[in-house]
């Protein structure tokens, strides 16, 4: 579907940033070990914000009962 396509797009393309980040992070640093920590320093703090954005601003309240009466049929079933 073209909403799946639009997410590994995004995977991809999220990816491709992050180790060109990484990268760049890694090499100018002049010694090897301390490009390495800070790159993983960097990458923790954007796992915490990304964690905060979701925990804060992702997601709703939704009715329990309504969705445990909720039926999917999948389509190869008929």
């Amino acid at each position: 579907s073209l909403a799946g396509a639009i997410i590994y797009m995004a995977q991809i393309a999220g990816g491709s940033i992050g180790l060109g980040l990484n990268t760049a992070i890694v090499v100018s640093n002049p010694v090897l070990a301390d490009g390495i920590a800070t790159a993983f320093l960097v990458d923790a703090c954007l796992a915490i914000a990304g964690l905060l954005v979701a925990v804060f601003f992702v997601g709703g309240k939704f009715d329990r009962e309504k969705l445990e009466g909720m039926v999917h049929y999948h389509r190869g079933h008929g």
